[in-house]
């Protein structure tokens, strides 16, 4: 069946037509995507709370200890961070795609000793897509994990031949959420291949299957970590979420193939991490502690 290509509105007075028309329809019905906002449109606000505590299990006074946790992404299509207030003091680094990674130094950490970090991050949300100019290269590129030059990638993507560049990442799209069996999380990171292979995964390895996809279709695509928050939200260890974003008409639009949400629901996305092997604050994922003795456990 050849799809109608109509207008967001005339799509909307279709569909409602067709309903007041009564009886059964089945057709297929292809809405343009809609284009960016410029100038940039964030106007719902949000707060994110989370908390970690620290505990020396040891004996023993420990010296220069260190923890890293990350602050929300600076901006994105979506989001923009407004402020961030935390219970100790700390120092903040920002690379080259917006993350931010918060420092905590704590010169002596004294035996059987305990510090509660809280986080407060103020933010500013949209429900569409804000335009964004970055440089979207790095995001074409096959890399571990995201194997877009494998083989096996490539001769899926053979089998999809639309030309239209509206359609195709919902087509990629559903068939990644309609293939992969959501197994749970998982510690072990298998990437996009294996996931092809296997037909299961987590929230990580469907995100990572679809970016492979996009990028392997020349569509710029990147996995993102973060949290699924409807408001002002405390969110915990157990909340942590991996979902893609993929760059169209100027703008990053969110494609969560686990929960089955496209380009829907974007505010309530709250990205914490940029995931991508050219970034400088790779090698972990919710936080990093430097000190032996010292164990780290997130709480809502």
């Amino acid at each position: 069946m050849t799809p109608i290509r109509i207008g967001k509105n005339g799509c909307w007075r279709l569909l409602f037509a067709m309903l007041a028309l009564g009886g059964l329809v089945i057709l297929r019905i292809h809405c343009p995507l809609a284009g960016c906002e410029q100038p940039p449109q964030y106007l719902i606000q949000k707060t994110i709370h989370y908390q970690f505590v620290l505990k020396n299990k040891t004996n023993k006074t420990v010296r220069n200890a260190r923890f890293l946790t990350f602050a929300p992404v600076q901006v994105t299509s979506s989001q923009k961070c407004m402020d961030i207030n935390a219970s100790q003091p700390f120092t903040m680094k920002n690379d080259l795609l917006g993350n931010q990674v918060m420092s905590f130094s704590f010169e002596q950490f004294p035996p059987y000793g305990t510090k509660i970090i809280s986080i407060d991050a103020m933010l500013s949300m949209a429900e569409g897509p804000n335009c964004s100019d970055e440089n979207i290269e790095p995001y074409l590129l096959s890399e571990p994990y995201v194997e877009s030059d494998d083989e096996s990638i490539i001769a899926l993507c053979d089998t999809f031949d639309t030309k239209d560049p509206h359609r195709l990442p919902q087509e990629l799209f559903d068939w990644v959420a309609q293939n992969i069996q959501y197994t749970g999380y998982r510690s072990d990171e298998i990437g996009a291949v294996k996931t092809l292979q296997t037909k299961k995964g987590d929230c990580t390895e469907s995100a990572r299957l679809f970016v492979a996809l996009c990028r392997a279709k020349k569509i710029p695509a990147r996995t993102m970590g973060g949290y699924v928050c409807d408001d002002n939200c405390n969110v915990s260890a157990v909340d942590y979420h991996n979902w893609a974003e993929f760059y169209l008409d100027g703008a990053w639009r969110v494609a969560d193939p686990q929960k089955n949400m496209f380009i829907n629901r974007q505010s309530h996305y709250v990205a914490m991490q940029v995931i991508t092997q050219t970034s400088g604050t790779q090698g972990f994922r919710r936080y990093w502690v430097e000190g032996s003795g010292i164990e780290v456990k997130m709480s809502s």
